[in-house]
């Protein structure tokens, strides 16, 4: 009953953010993410992602297809074990998009709850921006997770398991206020305790408080391994 519940409430949030929607875009998000243990505490984090765009414009106009190589994210990360599920991690992400390059520094805080037959994940984390002659954007994230496997009481190597993150991004640049939701749910399958690969949709909406709702709707594809 709590599986379900909190997947009715993720999916009707969903449902209500998507009304009054007026422009979007919608592509591809490849992703690789290398974790690397450094010793029992401390992990290294290797992250790349690209931003495809197949297509965008104003609902209600008919549908055209314009590739675009957006953007390609470059990430390093320190992870450090706090307990057993509980890490702080910060790094530095570099973003490439146009003639030079975008700049940014995170940090965050996660920790996981462990249940008979689903795991819940919190992750509170912020970061900042700066990009040459534009001003710093600071962000502050809340991201819930819910993870159950498909088969069995937890997920073990072979097998698939269902995934859905919901996030809330508060953003503040040159005096300017946004909020921006997400919802992704995703289909996992765990080839061994090291390797696994994700697919789903990341649906993201923002500028809610300036009456123009932005909408963007991407199918990931995500590699995680861990050496």
């Amino acid at each position: 009953m709590t599986k379900r519940l909190l997947i009715l409430i993720l999916v009707l949030a969903a449902v209500m953010s998507s009304i009054a929607q007026e422009s979007y875009r919608t592509g591809i998000l490849p992703q690789v993410n290398l974790n690397m243990k450094l010793s029992d505490n401390w992990r290294l984090v290797l992250r790349a992602e690209s931003r495809q765009v197949v297509a965008s414009g104003l609902f209600g106009d008919p549908f055209e297809f314009g590739y675009d190589n957006n953007l390609t994210d470059l990430a390093l990360l320190t992870s450090r074990r706090i307990s057993g599920t509980q890490n702080f991690t910060f790094g530095y992400q570099m973003r490439l998009a146009g003639e030079k390059p975008i700049h940014r520094t995170i940090q965050q805080y996660s920790l996981v709850s462990v249940h008979n037959s689903f795991r819940l994940g919190h992750r509170f984390a912020a970061d900042q921006t700066f990009e040459p002659e534009e001003t710093a954007e600071y962000r502050f994230r809340y991201r819930i997770s819910f993870e159950t496997a498909l088969s069995g009481q937890s997920v073990d190597p072979g097998e698939f398991y269902f995934k859905v993150n919901q996030e809330q991004l508060h953003g503040f640049s040159g005096g300017e206020y946004d909020l921006e939701l997400r919802l992704a749910p995703a289909l996992g399958f765990e080839f061994t305790d090291n390797n696994k690969l994700e697919a789903g949709f990341d649906n993201r909406f923002s500028s809610f408080l300036n009456g123009s709702l932005r909408s963007s709707f991407w199918l990931t594809i995500g590699w995680f391994i861990s050496i």
